[in-house]
């Protein structure tokens, strides 16, 4: 992670490390900083009474994958959400398995700019505000991710207008600002969208293609057929893919055996994963590991 973008996550997040974030996948821009946990728990974010100066969204990937009590009914194809007040005193509890979720910190200044094209009164508390988002949401959220990773030109600004829409689509949900959504759904995508973010959470799991098409009411054919037409590549190969990638930020880590990220990440074993990675990678996991201690 480049420094500035490391500086400007301190500014959002608040007094975190970069060790405290070695398990965590981070998106930054000027105004609004993503950070989901990858492959383990945030250290920052399970201490105690820990704060955020910035406004925070947490969203989940469904209403049972949270560590939070959700109030709110989730109508379908929507996600699970709550809110936060900058300064608001929180903590992920260590009492619950590691689950993935996304989190979103929102500068203040920039959120109550944007809010008083609402109101000219100051929002309402938010401590732990439960809510949902739409798919629209998510969508923004995971361009706003591209355009960071792939830094094509003109990438800030185009950061900057899904900011815009991100923070006001929060607004909207939270104030309960009706929208009309002409969108016409293409089901397909959203339940590829849905296993996506199932095998995100169960990366190191012994998925199985029967299990993956019940997770989306699919029969495994038509799931097949769906899966590799979206993502041109059948389920196995992606989730290979996904493995190893998590596998990458492991290693990048340097405190696991290799045989315990093996493990971690859904391989048989050492030998299992090493020939995967090196195929993959065409480079051993030992050699990658050597790569960042000897940089």
């Amino acid at each position: 992670m480049k420094e500035a973008d490391f500086l400007k996550i301190r500014e959002l997040v608040g007094d975190i490390t970069l060790h405290q974030l070695r398990h965590v996948d981070c998106f930054v821009s000027e105004h609004m900083a993503v950070c989901i946990p990858s492959v383990g728990f945030c250290d920052y974010a399970i201490l105690p009474s820990h704060t955020h100066p910035s406004y925070s969204f947490t969203l989940f990937f469904s209403k049972e994958q949270t560590y939070m009590s959700i109030q709110t009914e989730i109508p379908a194809h929507h996600y699970a959400a709550v809110a936060m007040d900058p300064e608001f005193p929180h903590q992920e509890p260590l009492d619950h398995t590691f689950m993935r979720y996304i989190a979103i910190f929102i500068s203040k200044s920039f959120y109550l700019k944007e809010y008083h094209f609402y109101s000219q009164q100051s929002p309402k508390n938010y401590k732990l505000e439960s809510f949902f988002v739409s798919k629209q949401m998510m969508i923004a959220v995971k361009q706003f991710m591209a355009e960071y990773e792939n830094k094509q030109k003109g990438y800030e600004q185009v950061q900057g207008a899904l900011v815009k829409l991100i923070t006001h689509q929060f607004i909207r949900a939270l104030e309960h600002v009706a929208i009309n959504d002409t969108e016409d759904a293409k089901v397909n995508e959203w339940e590829i969208t849905r296993v996506l973010d199932y095998m995100q959470q169960h990366f190191g799991e012994k998925l199985t293609i029967r299990e993956l098409a019940e997770s989306v009411n699919m029969s495994e054919s038509h799931f097949m057929r769906v899966f590799k037409k979206h993502m041109h590549l059948t389920p196995i190969s992606y989730l290979t893919q996904l493995r190893v990638e998590k596998s990458k930020k492991l290693l990048r880590g340097n405190k696991e055996s290799i045989t315990e990220i093996a493990l971690i990440c859904g391989f048989n074993g050492a030998s299992h994963f090493s020939a995967v990675f090196t195929k993959q990678m065409r480079i051993t996991p030992t050699a990658y590991r050597e790569l960042y201690e000897n940089p």
